[in-house]
């Protein structure tokens, strides 16, 4: 039986939620082109130096589509949490601007 990733789930959360944070006055081509170059390298990366011990670990998808499966949650995770941050900044704005 394959070995679990229990320990992943937080860091990943905390991660999409940081870079939603730190990307909202990106524009979101930069932030696609970042995501599709790391994507791009990750499963290079993974071609290059992972064999994977069980075949079932990477089932329905193989082990590409996993990562870029992968690499698309994260970047909707990102954009979400931007756009809700990116929404309190223009509230903010608009209510400072009342005072």
């Amino acid at each position: 039986m394959p070995s679990k990733a229990i320990y992943l789930f937080a860091p990943l959360i905390l991660f999409m939620f940081f870079a939603g944070l730190l990307s909202a006055k990106i524009k979101i081509k930069h932030i696609l082109r970042a995501t599709l170059i790391s994507t791009l390298i990750s499963a290079v990366l993974a071609q290059l130096f992972i064999t994977p011990p069980n075949s079932s670990w990477f089932n329905p998808v193989g082990m590409t589509g996993a990562i870029i499966f992968t690499g698309i949650v994260i970047f909707i995770g990102m954009l979400i949490i931007r756009a809700v941050f990116k929404g309190y900044i223009l509230i903010r704005q608009k209510v400072g601007n009342f005072r």
